[in-house]
């Protein structure tokens, strides 16, 4: 086991009105969660750095590994049909793709990562794609600099999704099981995924006012 594995990390989540917290460590040769709780702040507040170091010291906990989280509805989701089975062709296709739904900005102020679903019928690519724009990303790590929190790792919420999907017992033990639908609720935001074998093929957020 690397170094890297061994050692303990936090990851922050933001989410809409919520952060929520999770410290993962090694105790007797497994990783296990050490910590976990959730507290109200909003990403836009200017109080929301002071309130994050103080739940950290109310909770007893003192970070250095961090993991940001980032919130679903901070990045654009697409499901893309290419025409090409060539994995360097899929690549270069998605580039020209995202330059040109790059929010007005140029291709340099995106960040996008993709996965091969697979293909169609029709020997087709599908390709499942989350982007967004840099300056998105630098807001949250401002945030918990301003804690005195400095950011080693920077992820979006839906990739644990993805992952526990890719993991799950009945994607691996049964062949029927292959497609999931997932619900991440929080107080005022519902993420809803489609997965498919471990991949997201639909994903969207949903806002709930105020009544």
């Amino acid at each position: 086991m690397s170094k890297e594995a061994r050692s303990p990390f936090t990851v922050l989540e933001f989410n809409c009105t919520t952060i929520r917290v999770c410290r993962s460590a090694i105790v007797k040769g497994k990783r296990v969660v050490t910590h976990c709780f959730s507290f109200e702040a909003k990403d836009s507040e200017s109080s929301t750095p002071k309130k994050i170091a103080k739940e950290l010291k109310d909770h007893g906990l003192a970070i250095k590994e961090v993991v940001l989280a980032l919130p679903r509805y901070a990045a654009a989701s697409r499901l893309m049909r290419l025409p090409s089975m060539n994995q360097g062709e899929i690549k270069e296709m998605v580039r020209l793709r995202i330059s040109r739904e790059s929010f007005g900005t140029s291709l340099e102020n995106i960040v996008y990562d993709w996965r091969r679903i697979g293909f169609d019928k029709d020997g087709y690519a599908l390709v499942s794609v989350f982007l967004m724009q840099k300056e998105t990303i630098r807001r949250y790590i401002c945030i918990l600099e301003k804690a005195g929190i400095f950011v080693s790792k920077v992820t979006l919420n839906t990739a644990g999704l993805l992952n526990w999907s890719a993991h799950a017992k009945a994607t691996q033990d049964q062949s029927s099981a292959k497609c999931f639908y997932l619900l991440n609720a929080d107080h005022d935001t519902f993420d809803f995924n489609l997965l498919l074998q471990g991949y997201s093929v639909f994903s969207r957020t949903f806002v709930i006012g105020e009544s």
